[in-house]
C-alpha cells in the first residue's frame, strides 16, 4: 500500500499497527496545484492507496485531471481511501469518483467547522463491505460518544449547512485580510484561492522568509 505525501501525521502508523506494508510516494506541486504520480503507482503495483483531499495542510483541492487517474486505478481494482475528514460538502474528491467495491472515502463533517468537541466520521462505501463494519466496528473504534451522536443530530438539521456558509464567509473574511497584506510581497510569494479553513502560501526565494514573517 501507498500514502500519498503529506498525510495526516498518524495514518502510517496505524496502518503498520494493523501489520500492513506502507511506502510513501510524494505528491508534485505546480503552480498552484498537486498531480498524482499515477505511472509510479502502477508501476510499483501497489494494491492499495491512501490519499488526502483537500491536500493535506493546504486546501488544495484536486483537479478533474486527477480524479480521472484514481478512476483508472478503480477500474484495475485497485483499493482507494479518501481521507475527505477537512473537505466540505462542496469539495468532496468523491464527488467525481466511480463508485464500486474498491473505494473507501472518510468524511468528518465538523472538522470544516472546527468543533473539535462535537464531530463524527464515517465510511462511505460499497454495500459489499457493509457486514464486515457492522461488525468490526466497534471493536476498531469503540462505542459511539454522546458528542457524536449529538453531531450527527446537528449534521441532518438544517442548521449546519447554515453554519457552514456563516463559517465560510468569515474564513473567507479572513483571506481576503491575509491577501491585501500578501499584496505587498507579490515579488516572494505566492498563495492558493480561498477554497476552506487553510491557505496555502508559497515563498519563491526562502532568504525571504524570516524577513515576510517579521514584516507581517
Amino acid at each position: 500500500m501507498c500514502v500519498l505525501q503529506p498525510s495526516y501525521f498518524s495514518v502510517i502508523p496505524c496502518l503498520q499497527a494493523f501489520g500492513i506494508s506502507v511506502y510513501d510516494e510524494q505528491l508534485t506541486y505546480t503552480d498552484g496545484n498537486f498531480t498524482i504520480p499515477f505511472e509510479r503507482i502502477v508501476r510499483e503495483n501497489y494494491d492499495a492507496v491512501w490519499l488526502t483531499s483537500p491536500v493535506f495542510c493546504t486546501n488544495i483541492i484536486f483537479k478533474k485531471t486527477e480524479a480521472d487517474k484514481l478512476n483508472l486505478l478503480l477500474r484495475e481494482n485497485i483499493y482507494l481511501i479518501c481521507d475527505e475528514s477537512l473537505a466540505s460538502i462542496y469539495t468532496q474528491l468523491s464527488t467525481n469518483l466511480i463508485k464500486n467495491e474498491y473505494l473507501f472515502s472518510i468524511y468528518s463533517p465538523h472538522k470544516v467547522l472546527g468543533t473539535n468537541a462535537m464531530k463524527f466520521s464515517c465510511i462511505i462505501t460499497h454495500q459489499t463491505h457493509r457486514d464486515f463494519f457492522d461488525i468490526w466496528t466497534d471493536l476498531f473504534a469503540g462505542g459511539m460518544s454522546l458528542s457524536s451522536e449529538m453531531a450527527i443530530t446537528h449534521f441532518l438539521s438544517d442548521n449546519y449547512e447554515y453554519m457552514l456558509k456563516k463559517g465560510m464567509e468569515y474564513i473567507y473574511q479572513n483571506y481576503i485580510d491575509v491577501k491585501k497584506l500578501l499584496q505587498n510581497h507579490q515579488n516572494y510569494c505566492s498563495y492558493t484561492p480561498a477554497s476552506g479553513i487553510y491557505m496555502t502560501i508559497m515563498t519563491k526565494m526562502c532568504h525571504m522568509i524570516f524577513q515576510l514573517n517579521i514584516h507581517l
